[in-house]
């Protein structure tokens, strides 16, 4: 038994080391190097003889082809260097040393590589890894983790290829992802794809053996310098490769110190691949052979036809960017782009303080296309496209340069299409790929979606007259019918109407596809079981993939109609946006006539704004005189309105005026267009008195006119503008800030019934609540008489507690630190309190304390100040031991229900973090936060607060200052009064601890500390965390703002943080240091036992429905957590309770949250 078949074909990876006689590392390390690799055998426990112990197996054969390797014995010499150098080391025998290193033991790959690839084209074949590892590895830093030299070997290597890659044109496909750039190049007919890292600062992983990298990409730096070198010789090029026009000994070193130093000059120019490559042999066009094409054996004159017109398409993708010029701005990742054109065809240069080798500069008048990769540009010149990088992506992929209009800078990019993914027959297909494969074909799908839009708006103009159409004719047939009906009635004969026959001409290619169906169900009947049951699963499979494509196709269809309602809603409502380029209608109302002045000027784009460009021969003072003639000829009664009525030319512009002049699209630049050229550019406001004036300027001359009565004001679209005379219909608001571009803002008429539907829902929901509210608080006891019970907390006698646990620091009989119960936290908003809080709950559970709970709801009544009536079954005189909902702190009320030595607690967090994760936390539920327009609600609050906040309104305390209104004071003070300081030194007498959330672990060490609790009391997991996704990055600038508009709670978290540290320090730092990271490692160890994954998901994945946290009003943003299935008896308990959120471990403890629970199933029933 077990002497013969598989038992004996496979050898445990021990017995094989044992073999070898071989380190696991070393062992590991050549099996790399040679490709052997381990097998699963189809019988393990047969061959395992009978075991079911996990066992890696390598197959036997594998294992004797290794004894005969030649770097086995290497190693082993290896071995002997290393322990003989740490032998003259330690004697400090330096000869020795310098001998040893001198005689140290090498070897090579180059059998190895022969061995594995026999042919060329097999290792053409496996250079995908190899590209990917040698890019990956160029891009790291020079640290511990890997040899600086294998570093610069793949640096040399990848810019070696990439060099190939220009020469050769044989780039394919390109596509950015999250994980880098992927490339596919076409090698002697192979495909190669691999992916290249973006350039950001690399940070080594922990969890990454570098080791096992090291070793392949060691082999794959041989394997690809053998590759490189034979690519080179295929095209006639030197190797090592050689700049045209250039010996390495013949560049000049001048040109390349002020980049790099001259051994690394050469590097430097070669991977800028800005220049071509120097051949062996020059190649001259005379001596080319036009080799003859015959077809391959087997193919058809259409297999062959495909062949050529394929090859045709490759051959004129290769020449997609010759005789354009690019240039490339400094925030444009140079290298991907740069090696991109240059495969194409395409020459391309950038800024000299850039990077070395760059060609010509950006004021080369050749320049066809320039890469910009920000939002508004100060200068453009006249001729040249300004592109975002996303177009040299798009077009390589297209196989064609795509209209450019829809990569323009500051224009929203249209989705970036996988080349890698190809749609078969029932997949969708996007309809971004649908234009993409009509402009392939010639078509203009922007001609097509303007059709569309046409036809669309004539059946919407043709609806009423359809409707009318067909209600005359149910009328026509009706009367028809009871006139048949009266004649039938009187015994006539209705009249018999014979028509002549129609000869049917029957379809024959309906008929085969027909006769071809029946064939195909007959066919089906006719199958075997077995068959019939295979045919049925792959039907099913290309009907649930239809219909997956059939509802993303109808989900893209709504999206589209929604999107097209909305424009002709727009549209319909004059609040069209003009487009760049096209011509913009200045309509001027006056008594009811329009006049088009839509022939006199166009808009153009100007940086982030926009311009009113004059058409050359137009004269835009006949325009204003115009206007000037019709207000004064005939007035109106909005005209009434006015004061004044002024129109004021001028030759010259002001010196308070932008003017536009000359060849430059700058503020005092210049612009050409043609020979009269003619410009207005919008002017900020000029407030005299309560009249508010609009200056718009010309490029020789302005006029002005009063903004009062209705009656002149700018139509703001975007980011572009155009002028009005308006009536009665039109509402006026002046900018608020002299620096604002916009001076005022036309706003017509809103439709308001949605927002008053919600307003009126809204109320009704607060009152029934606020109803609810006065039946379920206990009536407030004016005059509480405090009752003499022995656990009130007037009379708390010491002998009656817990035997053996005291509240001071040590007992009094010297048995060392005893754990303090009596504890007060103040729970305040965004500051990880729902982790403390857990905290609290998991240690008073164990050692059976006594909680004060809310009455109903999960906070005391929150933002009303604390009353000893919220407390659940509250009676006068009752004592607790902690206290830990959120409330809105009063202290003199809270003292009353906890003994004198309690422990008073609570966590500040930094005050601009805390506004931005409050505003996006109660944003739904602030009133004042429903105004906001934009997509960034946070900076345009912060932009102009004042113009948004009402201190009184709902909610508003979530929005200023909301730890200053948790603790117990006023939010709206002014900060600078001495009340804040004097109120700040009444809550440090208050509380013993205020913890820091930016160090949090810090924090409970000193809470440990404090209350002398065990290091599993205040072991802990993150709960109520966000996603990432939903936090807002806070720049330095609205960091400040949220700052300043805090600044009470900015001096309070700065005060408390210095506090923090002196006790940090009086811990002790080394103390301190070594704490934290016991803390840190046991939470892991926690982490690894309870939590499925190891990390936080979203709400949508959580399995059980008791770990669900509770979700901001509209949003599921909060992560929560997986329990493991198996976990241990000891620490299965203590996991539930770590991982339970907040609102579930108060039902567990016993509290009713009848309030709470009846608010969440509003919020179901509302679908909030």
């Amino acid at each position: 038994k077990y002497e013969r078949g598989s038992a004996t074909n496979y050898i445990t990876r021990n017995k094989a080391r044992k073999k070898l006689q071989l380190s696991l590392a070393d062992f590991r390390r050549l099996c790399i190097l040679k490709g052997i690799y381990p097998h699963e055998p189809k019988h393990k426990k047969k061959v395992n003889k009978g075991s079911t112990a996990a066992r890696t197996f390598y197959l036997l054969k594998d294992i004797k082809f290794l004894l005969h390797e030649p770097i086995v014995n290497k190693f082993r010499e290896y071995k002997v260097f290393v322990r003989k150098l740490r032998k003259a080391y330690g004697k400090s025998e330096w000869n020795t040393v310098e001998r040893l290193k001198d005689n140290k033991p090498s070897y090579k790959l180059d059998h190895i590589i022969k061995e594995r690839y026999p042919t060329f084209i097999d290792a053409l074949r496996d250079l995908d890894d190899a590209l990917s590892m040698c890019f990956l590895f160029a891009t790291f830093p020079r640290t511990g983790k890997c040899h600086v030299q294998t570093i610069q070997l793949c640096r040399r290597l990848t810019v070696e290829f990439l060099n190939y890659v220009v020469a050769s044109r044989s780039l394919r496909k390109v596509f950015l992802s999250i994980k880098g750039i992927y490339y596919q190049a076409e090698v002697l007919g192979q495909p190669i794809t691999w992916i290249a890292p973006y350039a950001f600062a690399h940070d080594h992983p922990t969890d990454v053996d570098y080791r096992v990298m090291a070793t392949f990409t060691e082999f794959y730096t041989t394997l690809l310098g053998f590759v490189n070198f034979r690519l080179y010789q295929s095209l006639n090029l030197h190797y090592p490769p050689k700049i045209e026009g250039q010996a390495v000994a013949e560049q000049k070193p001048e040109e390349g110190e002020a980049y790099a130093m001259v051994s690394e000059s050469y590097m430097e120019k070669l991977s800028a691949l800005s220049a071509s490559l120097a051949r062996v042999v020059a190649p001259n066009p005379e001596d080319e052979v036009q080799v003859d094409e015959f077809p391959v054996d087997g193919e058809s004159a259409e297999q062959e036809a495909a062949r050529k017109k394929k090859q045709e398409a490759v051959e004129k993708q290769k020449k997609l960017f010759e005789g354009l010029r690019f240039f490339l701005n400094r925030e444009v990742p140079r290298e991907p782009i740069a090696f991109i054109i240059r495969c194409f065809g395409g020459e391309v240069s950038w800024d000299k303080s850039m990077c070395i080798s760059a060609t010509y500069d950006v004021r080369n008048p050749t320049i066809t296309h320039q890469i910009v990769d920000r939002p508004s540009l100060g200068k453009q010149v006249i001729g040249r496209y300004y592109l975002q990088p996303q177009w040299v992506f798009d077009s390589v992929n297209a196989k064609m340069c795509l209209p450019v209009a829809d990569y323009f800078p500051g224009v929203l990019l249209p989705p970036h299409l996988s080349p890698f993914v190809s749609e078969k027959d029932g997949d969708y297909i996007p309809p971004e790929k649908l234009k993409l494969l009509a402009l392939q074909k010639g078509k203009n799908p922007a001609e097509e979606s303007r059709e569309e839009e046409e036809e669309d708006s004539d059946e919407d103009d043709d609806d009423n007259e359809g409707s009318e159409g067909e209600e005359y004719s149910e009328k026509e047939d009706e009367g028809k019918l009871k006139k048949l009906e009266e004649q039938r009635s009187q015994g006539k004969k209705l009249p018999v109407k014979v028509s002549a026959g129609i000869v049917r001409l029957e379809d024959k290619q309906q008929a085969a596809q027909e006769e071809q169906s029946e064939e195909k169900r007959l066919a089906i009947m006719m199958m075997k079981k077995r068959e019939k049951y295979l045919y049925q699963k792959i039907m099913f499979g290309k009907k649930r993939k239809v219909r997956e494509a059939t509802r993303l196709a109808e989900k893209r269809k709504a999206h589209d109609a929604a999107m097209k309602s909305e424009k002709k809603k727009t549209k319909k409502d004059g609040r069209g946006k003009p487009e760049p380029g096209h011509l913009a209608r200045a309509v001027l109302r006056q008594n009811g006539r329009v006049h088009d002045h839509s022939e006199v000027y166009a808009i153009e784009p100007v940086g982030s704004h926009s311009v009113l460009v004059g058409i050359p021969g137009s004269d835009i003072r006949n325009l204003v005189r115009e206007q000037h003639r019709t207000l004064l000829s005939k007035p109106s009664k909005e005209q009434a309105l006015l004061p004044e009525r002024r129109l004021s030319l001028r030759e010259q512009c002001p010196m308070t005026t932008m003017c536009l002049r000359g060849p430059t699209l700058s503020p005092m630049g210049e612009v050409q267009l043609g020979p009269q050229p003619r410009a207005a550019m919008l002017q900020p406001p000029s407030f005299e008195g309560s009249r508010a004036e609009v200056r718009v300027a010309w490029f020789d001359f302005f006029f002005h006119l009063p903004l009062e009565g209705h009656n002149l004001s700018l139509l703001v679209s975007g980011s572009f503008f155009a002028y009005q005379l308006v009536g009665k219909d039109v509402t006026i608001q002046a900018a608020r800030r002299k620096q604002d571009l916009v001076a005022a803002m036309l706003q017509k008429k809103k439709h308001w019934r949605s927002m008053c539907n919600g307003l009126v829902l809204g109320t009704v929901l607060t009152s029934f609540m606020l109803l609810l509210y006065s039946y379920i608080i206990p009536p407030l006891q004016v005059s509480m008489v405090d009752i003499p019970i022995p656990y009130s907390c007037s009379s708390y006698p010491a002998q009656a507690r817990m035997p053996g646990v005291v509240n001071s620091t040590h007992s009094p009989l010297g048995q060392g630190c005893l754990p303090k119960l009596d504890i007060m936290f103040m729970k305040t908003h965004k500051t990880a309190s729902s982790t403390i809080l857990n905290i609290l709950f998991r240690f008073g559970e164990k050692h059976r304390l006594k909680f004060a709970f809310p009455n109903g709801r999960n906070d005391f009544y929150y933002p009303s100040y604390f009353e000893r009536s919220q407390v659940q079954d509250y009676q006068p005189g009752m004592c607790f031991n902690i206290i830990c909902n959120h409330m809105r702190f009063q202290y003199q009320e809270v003292r009353k229900l906890l003994p004198a030595d309690t422990i008073f607690l609570t966590v500040l967090r930094d005050p601009a973090y805390l506004f931005e994760s409050s505003f996006h936390y109660f944003g739904r539920i602030i009133p004042l936060t429903w105004k906001l327009q934009g997509e960034d609600k946070l900076a345009e609050f912060l932009r102009d607060p004042w113009h948004y906040y009402d201190p009184n309104g709902f909610n508003a305390h979530y929005l200023q200052n909301l730890l200053f209104f948790d603790l117990g004071y006023d939010n709206n003070m002014n900060a600078n009064s001495p009340l804040v300081d004097q109120y700040i030194q009444e809550i440090n007498q208050h509380f013993h601890l205020v913890m820091l959330l930016e160090y949090f672990d810090e924090s409970l060490v000193l809470l440990k500390d404090l209350l002398c609790w065990e290091l599993e009391d205040v072991l802990y997991f993150k709960l109520n965390a966000r996603k990432d996704s939903t936090v807002s990055k806070l720049t330095g600038e609205l960091y400040e703002k949220a700052t300043y508009w805090n600044l009470i709670d900015t001096k309070l978290y700065r005060y408390f943080n210095a506090t923090f540290w002196r006790k940090v320090e009086a811990y002790g730092w080394e103390r301190m240091a070594r704490d934290v990271a016991e803390l840190h490692r046991e939470n892991e160890k926690m982490k690894s036992i309870c939590i499925d994954g190891g990390r936080p998901v979203d709400a949508n994945a959580i399995q059980e429905s008791s770990m669900q946290p509770w979700q901001p009003l509209g949003q599921k943003s909060i992560l929560g957590y997986n329990l493991k299935k198996k976990i241990n008896k000891k620490h299965r308990k203590l996991c539930r309770k770590m991982l339970t959120p907040e609102i579930q471990y108060l039902t567990d403890l016993g509290v009713n949250l009848w309030i709470t629970k009846l608010w969440s199933h509003v919020r179901e029933f509302l679908k909030w």
